[in-house]
C-alpha cells in the first residue's frame, strides 16, 4: 500500500462525508498515488439497516437525497415479501410513478429463459423477491446506475439477481434486466424499491447504496 493511501486512512477526518466508510479491501488495493476513488473505489452511501429502517410490513422503502459527488451508483440489495411465491423488486427513479419506464428482462427457472419486454410501465424490474414461504432462500442482487449526474434523453439501468426455492436446481431462479427511464432529464436523487405486486417486505430485506467515481 503506498505512503499516501496509508496517510489516508489514518487520518480520516481528512476524508470527504461520502467516503466516511469505504470497503476495506478496494482501499487496500489502491494503486501507487492514492487516487483509489476515480479508480473504481466503491464508497458507502447509504444502507436501509444502518439506517434503522425496519423493513417488515413496508411496502416501499426509499433511499434520502442523494449526493452528487460520484459518477455511478450500485445498489447491492437481498429479501424477501409477504406472500408465497416468487415476485419481482421494482425501483423508481425520484418517487417518479408515472408511466416513464422501459426495458427488457430475461427470466429462467431451470428451464430455457423467458424473454419479456415492457413499454411505458410505472416502475423498472431490478430483480426477484422470495416470498414468505422461502425466506430461507431470499432474493439477492445487484443495480448498476452509470451517469446518474449526467442523464440526457434516457438513463439506463442494468441489474443481475438470483433467487432460490429450494436447494435443488429444479429451485434456481435467475434474471437479467436492462430498463430505462425514458424521461431522465434530471439528475438521480433517491432510488425507491417495491414489490411490483404491491407485496409487504419482510424483516430480511436491506438494500445498500455505494457511490462508484468521484466527479
Amino acid at each position: 500500500m503506498s505512503n499516501i493511501v496509508q496517510e489516508i486512512l489514518a487520518d480520516q477526518t481528512q476524508w470527504p462525508p461520502e467516503m466516511s466508510r469505504v470497503i476495506p479491501d478496494l482501499v487496500a488495493q489502491s494503486p501507487v498515488g492514492g487516487a483509489w476513488p476515480q479508480s473504481g473505489g466503491l464508497a458507502l452511501i447509504w444502507d436501509s439497516l444502518a439506517s434503522g429502517i425496519s423493513s417488515t410490513g413496508l411496502t416501499a422503502i426509499s433511499t434520502p437525497t442523494l449526493p452528487t459527488r460520484f459518477t455511478h451508483l450500485v445498489v447491492h440489495w437481498q429479501g424477501s415479501v409477504n406472500a408465497a411465491g416468487a415476485f419481482f423488486l421494482g425501483m423508481r427513479i425520484n418517487g417518479d410513478s408515472g408511466a416513464h419506464y422501459y426495458g427488457q428482462r430475461v427470466v429462467a427457472n431451470n428451464a430455457a429463459p423467458a424473454t419479456t419486454s415492457e413499454v411505458a410501465v410505472t416502475r423498472m424490474i431490478v430483480g426477484l423477491l422470495g416470498g414468505s414461504t422461502n425466506t430461507t432462500y431470499r432474493g439477492s442482487g445487484v443495480i448498476h446506475i452509470p451517469n446518474y449526474n449526467a442523464p440526457s434523453v434516457a438513463l439506463p439501468v442494468t441489474s443481475v439477481s438470483s433467487m432460490f426455492t429450494a436447494a435443488t436446481a429444479a429451485g434456481t431462479w435467475s434474471l437479467q434486466s436492462t430498463y430505462m427511464k425514458g424521461d431522465a432529464s434530471t439528475n438521480v436523487t433517491s432510488l425507491t424499491f417495491l414489490d411490483t405486486a404491491g407485496n409487504a417486505f419482510l424483516s430480511n430485506c436491506r438494500f445498500t447504496v455505494f457511490g462508484l467515481g468521484l466527479n
